[in-house]
């Protein structure tokens, strides 16, 4: 490809590098997740289908990217011949924006598949089923938007002309993006409330909280792609500076995957790390897929679909550790954020009749 350089400071090399990362980490970390779930849990939820579309789609977006910078984006335009290369560019910019909305739409359908399946109280459902209505307007709005940004010719999108007769382009980027970074942050804030309610040792709230928070990093990712879309529209080296939006969406998007991701693979953790404590919790019926009373007294099946469970723990709700469900049963909960002393203690009381579940201790739960 003769306009990939490392020379006069270009930021092709730094562009390729780091993309060809974000994208392995997010494929192991999408394949690992699948992995314990068809090994540990015996069931792949709608959050991971989910989650293996946003995969595919940023795999796309990132050989998409791939050629986008071969046509020269990142290096200086002194250093290139700009009436070669402005058609093909503006090709692979449209391109990109037709594909960059869904790759974040499928990361935050994921997440709210997530939480409507760990959290059944009523009105927390009702705000899921709100803010995935309004991710999934704004996504097709957003892709109408920047497929019609040229709404009398959209081949004028990749004009040598452009971006004459198109729409204001500045204000389409910085609405769509702010509109972007709000509903990250709605659906980040969403679970602390149900987290905070849970009687939990304080330490093992913030460590479940935190479990989560990693997804602000794709938030602050977000945030400074704003300002890079600031740059873009003020720069006088457009290809040089233009990197940095194609940068910060695959930092964007590949970190939102992987920390998605990684509470799933706490089973994984287990395996590896906890060893023999662990097969010992498996022995007493506190693992995975297991059935009787320890097994049991940390979820709820209440006769809804397969995978839905709802915490014990939830202040001003008086519970009984009884099991309700009857026979051998594998749990497709996606248990053990926390790893709770709670699991020693049924070791040690083996009179599952005397043992009583307190609603000061650690859901055993979620994710």
């Amino acid at each position: 490809m003769p306009y990939i350089s490392a020379g006069n400071g270009s930021r092709q090399p730094m562009f390729l590098v780091t993309t060809g990362v974000l994208l392995l980490l997010s494929t192991i970390a999408v394949t690992l997740r699948v992995w314990c779930r068809f090994i540990y849990t015996h069931h792949v939820g709608l959050d991971d289908w989910f989650m293996v579309a946003a995969l595919v789609v940023a795999i796309g977006m990132g050989i998409m990217n791939g050629f986008h910078v071969s046509w020269g984006t990142g290096r200086h335009g002194s250093d290139l011949d700009l009436l070669t290369i402005l058609v093909p560019t503006l090709k692979h910019w449209y391109a990109y924006q037709m594909v960059y909305p869904w790759s974040l739409f499928f990361v935050k359908a994921s997440i709210l598949a997530l939480y409507h399946r760990i959290f059944t109280q009523t009105k927390f459902r009702y705000t899921v089923y709100v803010v995935t209505g309004f991710v999934t307007l704004y996504t097709i709005i957003v892709f109408f938007v920047n497929a019609f940004e040229c709404p009398k010719n959209p081949r004028q999108a990749w004009s040598p002309t452009f971006p004459d007769g198109c729409n204001n382009l500045p204000a389409t980027y910085f609405s769509t993006a702010s509109i972007n970074i709000l509903t990250d942050v709605m659906i980040l804030l969403m679970p602390l409330r149900a987290f905070w309610q849970l009687n939990l040792h304080p330490k093992k709230r913030w460590a479940l909280m935190g479990v989560f928070m990693v997804g602000g990093i794709a938030v602050i990712a977000s945030i400074v792609r704003l300002y890079a879309l600031y740059v873009y529209t003020t720069t006088k080296d457009v290809a040089y500076d233009a990197i940095f939006i194609l940068l910060l969406s695959q930092i964007e998007v590949n970190v939102a995957i992987i920390s998605a991701s990684a509470p799933a693979l706490r089973p994984l953790f287990n395996k590896a790390f906890m060893g023999a404590s662990y097969n010992r919790s498996n022995t007493h019926g506190a693992g995975y897929g297991s059935s009787g009373p320890a097994g049991n007294a940390f979820v709820r099946n209440r006769g809804k679909s397969s995978g839905q469970i709802e915490p014990f723990s939830y202040k001003g709700r008086e519970t009984s550790a009884k099991s309700t469900n009857r026979g051998r049963e594998s749990n497709k909960s996606e248990e053990s954020i926390l790893r709770d002393e709670e699991f020693e203690y049924f070791e040690r009381e083996r009179d599952y009749k005397r043992c009583t579940l307190q609603r000061d201790q650690v859901l055993e739960m979620i994710v």
